[in-house]
C-alpha cells in the first residue's frame, strides 16, 4: 500500500507547514522517506528546511492546471508508481484539487485507488469557525481519504467547541515556548534540526527543542498507522 499525505486548510497561519515539516521528519526517523512538496504561490519554509532536490515546489495556479503546464498530474503519477510525498497546501488552494480532479484529470482518483494509494488529509482547526467549515468541506472533496483533525490552540487554556470527529482521528498540536517557534521560522530549521544543532547561539533554544520533540512525536504516534505506507 502506498500513502499520500496532504496537509490542507484554506485559512492561512494555522501551522500547516509546521505540521508537514515535522511529519516528514518524524516519518524519516521511522525509516520512511517522504519527500515534502510546497504547493503554494510563494516560497515558504519547506525549501529552507529541506533544500531541493530533497523537496519540491509546485504552483497551485488553476490556469496552469487547465493549460496542462502544471506538474501536479506528474506528481500524482509518481505516487501511483510508489513514490512517497507529503504535500503542504498553501492557503486558498482547495480549488486547485477540484480543477485537477473534476475538470482536467477526472480519471486520477480512480487510478490512485486502483493502485492502492491511501490518502491521509492532515487538517488543522482553530477557534476560527472558518476552519471548521473547511474541515467538513474536505470530507466531500476527498471522499476516500482518511481525515485527521489537528487541534491548534493559541494557549493551553483556550477553549472552543470542535467539529464532530472520531477521537482516534483527532490529535492536538503540543504547545511550546514562543522562542522555539520564532527560531524555527527565522532560521528555517525544524525542531529536530534545532535539537541537534551545535550553533552556540541556539544553546538555550536547543534545550527547548529537546524537551518539545518527544511530545510532538508522541502526538504523531497516535495516528501513526494512518501515516505509514
Amino acid at each position: 500500500m502506498n500513502r499520500l499525505l496532504i496537509t490542507i486548510q484554506e485559512k492561512g497561519g494555522v501551522s500547516k507547514t509546521f505540521l508537514t515539516i515535522h511529519l516528514v521528519s518524524y516519518l524519516r526517523s521511522l525509516g520512511h522517506v517522504f519527500r515534502p512538496v510546497d504547493l503554494d504561490l510563494t516560497d515558504g519554509l519547506i525549501p529552507k528546511v529541506f533544500p531541493p532536490p530533497d523537496s519540491a515546489t509546485l504552483s497551485p495556479d488553476v490556469s496552469f492546471i487547465r493549460s496542462g503546464e502544471s506538474r501536479m498530474p506528474d506528481l500524482l503519477q509518481m505516487v501511483i508508481e510508489g513514490k512517497l510525498f507529503a504535500i503542504d497546501c498553501g492557503a486558498n488552494t482547495g480549488n486547485s484539487w477540484d480543477v485537477l480532479f473534476r475538470e482536467v484529470c477526472p480519471h486520477l482518483p480512480k487510478e490512485m485507488e486502483a493502485a492502492g494509494v491511501k490518502i491521509t488529509l492532515i487538517v488543522p482547526v482553530t477557534s476560527d469557525e472558518k476552519t471548521w467549515r473547511f474541515f467538513d468541506h474536505y470530507k466531500t472533496q476527498f471522499p476516500n481519504a482518511t481525515q485527521i483533525m489537528v487541534v491548534v490552540r493559541e494557549h493551553k487554556d483556550e477553549q472552543f467547541t470542535l467539529p464532530r470527529h472520531p477521537a482516534e482521528l483527532t490529535i492536538e498540536l503540543p504547545l511550546a515556548v514562543p522562542k522555539l517557534f520564532t527560531t524555527y521560522r527565522s532560521m528555517g530549521m525544524s525542531i529536530d534540526q534545532i535539537a541537534v544543532s551545535e550553533l552556540p547561539e541556539l544553546r538555550l533554544v536547543r534545550s527547548f527543542a529537546r524537551g518539545y520533540l518527544p511530545q510532538l512525536h508522541a502526538t504523531f504516534d497516535k495516528i501513526k498507522k494512518h501515516l505509514l505506507p
